[in-house]
């Protein structure tokens, strides 16, 4: 059975991005991988967030890149892995 996961990538972000497609195959991971927002772009995707009231990470108001974002979203999962135990359970 396989697995996906729902990503919020655009093709506009960066030049590593711009072939990607809306519904792919990630090999390496065994998973599809969804980018519904891939063709869309930032000003869309922010039009639509107020639009629509959608909760966002108020880092964003702060002025944090996406990368940055992403960088401290990786932490702390880390850091809950950590804390749970569960990277001890795989060293």
């Amino acid at each position: 059975m396989s697995s996906g996961v729902d990503y919020s990538i655009r093709r506009d972000q960066t030049s590593f991005r711009k072939d990607a497609r809306k519904i792919e195959w990630d090999v390496k991971f065994g998973l599809v991988k969804v980018n519904p927002i891939a063709t869309g772009t930032a000003k869309q995707v922010w039009r639509y967030l107020y639009a629509h009231e959608v909760p966002y990470n108020s880092l964003h108001d702060q002025n944090y890149s996406e990368h940055r974002l992403h960088a401290l979203h990786a932490r702390n999962q880390f850091r809950e892995k950590i804390q749970s135990g569960a990277l001890a359970r795989h060293c």
